[in-house]
């Protein structure tokens, strides 16, 4: 009789007497890119010959003996999953019995890790080229995956995905990686990346404008530098702080941008100006005129060169109109005629000039009439001679302050002078 050494996992048939013994371990490693060879002792070497078979359909067929050992490389998958070389070990010598053993090439697939690598932008600028980390691979491998990224953006204001935009809008989008057929490697893809998109930046140049008070508004524009593709803008120019610029006066006109513009765009705005200068008004009084005499001053009137704004009034700049005389003490000759601006509050609103006109005091028109008298002949004239005043209406005007001397033709005969 005999004994028979069986190594782990093999069968071992032999004859009745003199068996030689194969000793044999089956192979259940990991792929590490090394070829993994089986290899077969026995106890008597001279003159044994050891041959091999092997099975890839779970021994059903085997291949041709053949006295080189077999080693397995790669992952060996049977019917989609994982799988066994099975192996046929014969040993042959004159002098013993045959000897047969089986046994079982496992390699089982090395777990390697994709790590997509997180990648920026700025808003309007082609993607980066997607790339991933790979641990795990061994030396000279390479590695069948792809790395692309979602289209949904992530907002931290709502903490909902947004996928309107088509992955193209300010914000972060998840980069995965997806395995190819990898038979070696169990790819684990679970790890992500982002990818940020970073607004653009837009430098805003606003034009400087200007209006005469109560004209209307200019159109506010602006220059824009730094949009993407065919952008344009929501935003508006308007007075900062939306002060009301009704008044003559400077203000800043900036841009206001919308939301919209803010999704994709930080701003640097350099402010314009807007100057609303003052309506420029002239008043100019009306000559008058008046007799000396008169027991009033006549009614003063204006002229106005320009317009008002609106619905406001030449009246409310004007707080008065005169001269420096009185109908009493006005004598004959000229006298300014003057205007008096008000303290009104629209009048900060209007460059006024002022132009005075002329009071003209003509003469009073009147008739002096002598007051006839008599003497007799030989006698001295009448010491002072009489005379009587009348206006152009024929009134007689009484005591009237007039330096006049009287005197008569020459003559002393009996007669009229």
């Amino acid at each position: 009789w005999y004994t028979i050494v069986k190594a782990a996992g093999q069968t071992v048939d032999g004859g009745t007497a003199d068996v030689l013994n194969i000793t044999v371990s089956a192979i259940n490693d990991t792929y590490d890119g090394k070829a993994h060879t089986l290899v077969a002792d026995v106890d008597v070497t001279d003159g044994t010959t050891i041959r091999y078979q092997t099975s890839r359909d779970g021994g059903t067929t085997w291949s041709s003996e053949t006295t080189t050992a077999p080693s397995i490389t790669d992952v060996f998958y049977l019917n989609g999953a994982v799988g066994a070389v099975q192996v046929k070990i014969t040993a042959t010598n004159p002098n013993y019995a045959d000897a047969t053993a089986t046994t079982a090439m496992t390699l089982q697939p090395k777990a390697v890790t994709v790590t997509p690598v997180s990648q920026s932008k700025t808003y309007g600028e082609d993607d980066p080229e997607l790339t991933a980390r790979v641990s795990g691979l061994i030396s000279g491998d390479e590695l069948v995956y792809t790395v692309s990224r979602e289209t949904a953006r992530f907002s931290t204001s709502t903490g909902e995905t947004d996928d309107t935009d088509n992955g193209e809008n300010a914000g972060t989008y998840t980069i995965r990686a997806t395995a190819g057929s990898n038979p070696n490697y169990t790819v684990d893809t679970t790890a992500t990346g982002i990818l940020t998109i970073k607004p653009a930046k837009v430098t805003i140049a606003v034009d400087s404008q200007s209006k005469v008070y109560g004209d209307a508004d200019p159109a506010f524009t602006y220059d824009a530098d730094g949009l993407a593709g065919t952008d344009t803008l929501t935003g508006t120019v308007g007075v900062q702080n939306n002060a009301a610029a009704k008044d003559a006066g400077k203000y800043i006109l900036t841009f206001n941008a919308s939301e919209a513009d803010r999704k994709n765009y930080t701003f640097k705005i350099t402010n314009g100006t807007y100057t609303i200068t003052k309506r420029p008004v002239t008043i100019t009084a009306d000559d008058a005129s008046m007799t000396y005499g008169d027991t009033s001053l006549p009614t003063f009137s204006y002229t106005v060169e320009g317009t008002m704004a609106g619905s406001e009034s030449v009246e409310t700049l004007v707080e008065s109109i005169g001269t420096t005389v009185t109908a009493a003490t006005a004598e004959a000759g000229t006298y300014p005629i003057t205007i008096t601006l008000s303290s009104a509050d629209i009048a900060k609103n209007y460059d006024i000039t002022t132009q005075s006109g002329t009071l003209t005091v003509n003469r009073k028109p009147i008739t002096v009439t002598a007051t006839s008298t008599s003497k007799v002949y030989g006698a001295a004239d009448p010491e002072n001679f009489a005379w009587t005043t009348t206006d152009s209406a024929g009134e007689t005007i009484a005591n009237p302050d007039l330096d006049i001397t009287l005197a008569r033709a020459a003559g002393e005969d009996a007669g009229s002078y």
